[in-house]
C-alpha cells in the first residue's frame, strides 16, 4: 500500500510498530536498512531512500514468503 506525504507515513509507521517491536539495523540488499522484530520472528525490514539530505522514499516488506530468510 503506497503512502504520501510525511503525516501519513510516519503514523503508518508508529502503528505497525506495536510496543513489542524491536529494531535492529542491519544491511539490507547491501543498503543500511531496519529489522522490525517480535518475539524474535522478523516481521518487516525496511531501507530508505535519500534526495537532498531527506528521506524521500522507505520501501517496507511484511511479506512473510519474503522474510523467510530473515526468519531461518
Amino acid at each position: 500500500m503506497p503512502l504520501e506525504g510525511r503525516f501519513d507515513t510516519a503514523s503508518e509507521l508508529l502503528a505497525f510498530a506495536a510496543p513489542e517491536t524491536t529494531f535492529t539495523i542491519a544491511s539490507v540488499n547491501g543498503v543500511p536498512g531496519l529489522v522490525l522484530a517480535r518475539e524474535q520472528t522478523v516481521v518487516a525490514v525496511l531501507t530508505a531512500e535519500g534526495r537532498s539530505a531527506l528521506i524521500s522514499r522507505i520501501w517496507m516488506v511484511c511479506n512473510p514468503d519474503k522474510l523467510r530468510q530473515w526468519n531461518r
